[in-house]
């Protein structure tokens, strides 16, 4: 049977021998931060944005750690989420495509509906909020929403 080594781990395994080839352990990862943050009472509208936080330069969502908690957001509650810069650049679905909330109480992941970033993983350039986008919006309730964004800083 052999031996299968991922990257990182092949430079751990050269590491035991040699210390210089120690891998740099942010540069694969780094540390995780979780950001939970809340909109309450809140009911949903098409094309307006609900801007959920700011990262900063550097910062990487891990969209497949992302998940929304939400209360009955009516019918059909439709939308993107992704991120965008100060200049008005960015991607307005790199972390879900399609992110549906139901007629009930409920959790969904980024990864059900990923974007793009979720198979790139992207480095903010410069500062800049993630945020969601309400495409389809059908007898929208008021409710609370809760976020939870993973992101590094590498």
């Amino acid at each position: 049977m052999a031996s299968v080594y991922t990257d990182l781990a092949a430079l751990q395994l050269a590491a035991q021998t040699n210390g210089a080839n120690r891998p740099s352990l942010p540069s694969y990862g780094g540390k995780v931060f979780m950001a939970n943050v809340s909109k309450t009472a809140y009911t949903a509208a098409t094309a307006d944005p609900l801007y959920l936080i700011r990262l900063p330069k550097g910062a990487r969502v891990i969209p497949q750690l992302c998940v929304v908690d939400h209360g009955d957001a009516g019918d059909a509650c439709t939308g993107t989420v992704g991120y965008i810069y100060d200049d008005g650049t960015g991607d307005a679905d790199g972390y879900s495509t399609g992110l549906a909330l139901g007629g009930s109480a409920g959790f969904e992941s980024f990864a059900s509906t990923a974007g793009a970033a979720s198979l790139t993983p992207v480095v903010l350039a410069e500062d800049a909020w993630v945020y969601v986008t309400w495409g389809t919006v059908t007898n929208g309730a008021s409710h609370t929403q809760t976020w939870h964004i993973a992101y590094d800083l590498g």
